[in-house]
């Protein structure tokens, strides 16, 4: 699964291309030369929490606030694991289709350094895909 475009594709009406934009910023702006961006993860229902995983590093950041001190990165070699809790399902809503539910989760990713990043209403799918990434990077 391509978590980039699923997250983008979850992101729901009008709120695609502010994604895919936030996306390329992202990787223009906060990626070394070297780094290569290899999934994604945001809320489901109001996608301003970001969850970026790279080849080097778990990012999280905050959309629509001045606020930069909920911005967090971290270095693989700090983190201890990631985890996922889950959350129940919500409703997705199609235009011309009738309501689905989509089961959703928190992940949680601990570090050694006393950062914890959290997000929670993760589509399970998603998260399940980043965990697995994120675990398979600090064995």
């Amino acid at each position: 699964m391509n978590t980039i475009e699923e997250t983008i594709n979850e992101a729901g009406f009008g709120r695609k291309k502010i994604i895919k934009k936030y996306t390329d910023v992202f990787k223009k702006n906060k990626l070394d030369t070297d780094e290569v961006l290899i999934e994604m993860a945001t809320t489901f229902d109001k996608p301003t929490d970001l969850l970026f995983v790279t080849d080097k590093r778990v990012f999280y950041f905050k959309m629509n606030t001045e606020d930069l001190s909920v911005d967090k990165r971290v270095n693989f070699k700090d983190v201890l694991n990631c985890q996922i809790e889950d959350q129940g399902t919500e409703k997705r809503f199609a235009i011309g289709s009738r309501s689905q539910d989509v089961p959703i989760s928190k992940l949680i990713v601990n570090t050694s350094i006393g950062i914890v990043i959290q997000i929670a209403k993760v589509p399970t799918e998603i998260a399940e895909q980043v965990k697995q990434t994120i675990n398979s990077k600090i064995i």
